[in-house]
């Protein structure tokens, strides 16, 4: 685990997110909100590509998060009830907690670009240990780091990607036969859906199974003669 990783991303549209939103409607809603912002700082605390876990060998249990957190235990369980239900958190076979589509809130580009960095400043800093008093060179190090952080956190928010939306649409031509345009509100459903964490592989999976279920559709209704 990396120490100097210490940003997440939370964008200034969080609470329009479906999920969120649902959330938000619950009894529990505002502590349920408040464990899913901790989750997420501590699996970026882990840096270990969304994982959460007090050592790689101990997963946190309810108990043991309930006493972190100072809430109760049965809101810990509804909360992770409700993430999983959600498609927010899936658990591993050891039953450590991993954040769902982590790249969402964390860029992994971003990350290795910070470790390179920070391993091209390591590296001056033992060239220079020698010549130079330490002390200065420890905090030009701490600086340049900071540094990096700050340019990493916001590179990752302004170097979006495009969405896919015609590659989307492209697929569904493909596989159904047809020959769909991109029109304004296709742009607006898949923009939804990819807000909320789906992957393009995700759509690709949807497209196919749902095709499948079409053509299963359309062979009953010509056996009826409807």
């Amino acid at each position: 685990m990396a120490s100097d990783i210490k940003w997440i991303k939370i964008t200034t549209d969080m609470f329009d997110d479906e999920k969120i939103d649902f959330i938000s409607s619950l009894p529990e809603g505002d502590s349920l909100i408040v464990i899913w912002i901790r989750l997420l700082t501590m699996a970026g605390k882990n840096n270990a590509g969304g994982f959460i876990f007090l050592t790689e060998n101990i997963p946190y249990t309810d108990d043991m998060l309930a006493h972190k957190f100072k809430k109760p235990t049965n809101i810990i369980k509804l909360a992770f009830e409700t993430f999983e239900r959600l498609g927010m958190v899936n658990f591993d076979e050891t039953g450590k907690i991993m954040i769902a589509n982590w790249d969402k809130h964390q860029s992994v580009e971003g990350m290795d670009r910070v470790r390179e960095l920070t391993r091209a400043r390591v590296a001056k800093h033992r060239e220079l240990k020698d010549s130079t008093n330490n002390k200065d060179i420890d905090k030009e190090l701490d600086i340049d780091i900071e540094q990096i952080n700050a340019t990493v956190t916001l590179q990752s928010v302004t170097e979006k990607k495009p969405i896919p939306c015609q590659e989307i649409i492209d697929k569904l031509n493909r596989v159904a036969g047809k020959n769909f345009k991109l029109t304004a509100k296709h742009r607006e459903c898949i923009t939804a859906r990819w807000n909320e964490g789906y992957s393009l592989d995700d759509f690709f999976t949807v497209i196919e199974k749902k095709n499948e279920e079409w053509q299963g559709t359309e062979h009953c209704l010509r056996e009826r003669g409807e």
